[in-house]
């Protein structure tokens, strides 16, 4: 199996906590971390390359005065062409830019985006993950 390299294109740190330095809470349906100062099992740094999308949002209707808006995610051209990917290199996105490059088909990225998977809690703030998920 070949050795993968896995680049972080948010702007965060992410990191990947132990399942048992969690619990599940029911009421909020989220993993909450026991301890703050539990380790994660690995800390991915951001690489500087920040993969973004902005939001074109385009009223459609309305319904009982509510408006109905069709989001259509833009990825900025020049931004895609800054990466040349290698084989084995896979990138840690946000959902939203995974999405708009499968609604693109923007092939030069399939089987290579991953998103967090399983976000875990501390104090209502967003502070790691259980995995990352392969998306696309």
């Amino acid at each position: 199996m070949e050795k993968m390299q896995i680049i972080n294109c948010t702007p965060h740190v992410v990191r990947i906590f132990n399942e048992s330095d969690t619990r599940y809470d029911k009421y909020a349906r989220k993993r909450i971390l026991i301890k703050k100062n539990a380790k994660p099992i690995v800390e991915i740094p951001t690489s500087g390359i920040i993969l973004s999308v902005t939001k074109k949002v385009k009223r459609v209707g309305e319904i009982d005065g509510i408006p109905i808006c069709e989001l259509e995610p833009q990825l900025p051209q020049k931004m895609l062409e800054v990466l040349k990917l290698d084989e084995g290199v896979l990138l840690v996105v946000s959902t939203l830019f995974a999405l708009a490059c499968q609604q693109k088909d923007l092939k030069e990225f399939r089987n290579r985006l991953l998103t967090i998977g399983s976000p875990v809690y501390f104090d209502e703030k967003l502070v790691g993950c259980l995995s990352l998920v392969k998306t696309y």
